[in-house]
């Protein structure tokens, strides 16, 4: 009885206990890192992998995972590995495998645990022919502008990287080698997500860094000096345009974030990525506007300014306020950098043509 009283009297506070506990639960980060250890590598002598034990991932079969490169591993072993990443879900911990190769301690990966907008295809029930498996769907058909990424879900037979590109109003992934598909292939797909943002990135000359060829920039002012970003990734290309068997990492150095091929071979120039950023690991910024499709950063700006689209910018021209052009300079990639450090501060006007027609921009020069 005595005990029944206590709980009657503080049943509020135990009430609010529970609140607290389950919101936690719907509370947890849908995007995180997980590291490879010892503690959580297994193999059965054929397959090496490593299990999940983070509570958003439990029991989840829908899995998106991105490689994750270090500065500090960098020429490790597990640096040096060159397998696609799969996930499997068969029971308790989901597991991150590398069929075709070793897991190694250190490994670290970038996890997104979906909540919409996802689905499982599988070669044995939707349309395979040669090496592309097509993403038929009322989701994604006819839907060009989706950008969506994927994950193998435990392939077994095929050691090769994947693409993800549009054609004839549907979607579809292919082996990058014209290898053929095979049976038995399941891709994890996501289409969109409340908790994300979506990015195309080009990996174009002017991205690609000349003294690290395997390196890629990413233009995004939310992820500058941002190392907690989290974002996961797949490449996104148009069949038969470029071939790589690359896998990919992406890595922060120096204030900025870089996409990088996996044993840091030479990044092919124009290859482009699919981005889906965790919006809250993303920087709020105010330097950032969004003009008819063209965006536009950092504005202010003090040396150099980024234009980026969804469309391939062709040109761009610099005016000062009494109409005369200061600078103009031809393009055709959908992000472009331009030095502005020699202006004086003050106001400015830029032209950017796209594909739709010609964006006007007030530049705000520091």
């Amino acid at each position: 009885m005595k005990t029944f009283a206590f709980f009657k009297k503080n049943r509020f506070i135990f009430f609010l206990s529970f609140l607290m506990g389950f919101s936690s639960v719907f509370a947890q980060d849908k995007m995180f890192i997980h590291t490879a250890t010892f503690d959580n590598i297994r193999s059965d002598g054929t397959f090496s992998w490593t299990l999940i034990s983070h509570p958003s991932a439990t029991n989840k079969d829908n899995l998106i995972v991105s490689y994750l490169r270090e500065t500090s591993t960098i020429g490790s072993d597990g640096d040096r590995v060159t397998d696609p990443v799969n996930v499997r879900y068969v029971g308790g911990p989901v597991r991150i495998m590398l069929p075709f190769g070793k897991m190694f301690n250190g490994m670290k990966f970038i996890v997104y645990v979906p909540s919409s907008h996802y689905k499982r295809f599988d070669s044995n029930y939707f349309p395979v022919e040669g090496g592309l498996l097509t993403l038929d769907h009322p989701d994604l058909n006819g839907k060009p502008n989706l950008q969506p990424i994927f994950t193998p879900a435990f392939q077994l037979s095929i050691p090769r990287a994947f693409g993800i590109y549009y054609n004839n109003n549907v979607w579809k992934i292919f082996t990058q080698n014209n290898a053929g598909m095979g049976s038995n292939q399941h891709f994890n797909v996501v289409y969109g997500g409340d908790d994300v943002e979506i990015m195309r990135h080009t990996a174009t000359a002017a991205s690609i860094l000349p003294a690290k060829n395997s390196y890629s920039y990413i233009y995004h002012p939310k992820l500058d000096n941002n190392p907690n970003a989290l974002f996961v990734f797949s490449p996104a290309i148009k069949y038969n345009h470029i071939q790589t068997e690359k896998q990919f990492k992406v890595q922060y150095e120096s204030g900025k974030w870089y996409m990088t091929t996996a044993h840091m071979s030479p990044m092919p120039v124009n290859l482009e990525f699919n981005i889906y950023m965790y919006k809250k690991s993303l920087l709020a910024t105010q330097e950032v506007s969004n003009q008819n499709g063209v965006q536009t950063y950092p504005n202010p700006v003090k040396d150099v300014v980024h234009f980026a689209s969804a469309q391939t910018i062709s040109k761009i021209e610099i005016y000062d306020l009494s109409g005369k052009l200061l600078q103009r300079s031809n393009h055709h990639e959908k992000s472009v950098s331009v030095n502005v450090s020699a202006f004086s501060a003050g106001n400015y006007m830029v032209k950017v043509t796209i594909k739709d027609g010609i964006n006007s921009i007030k530049l705000i020069k520091k």
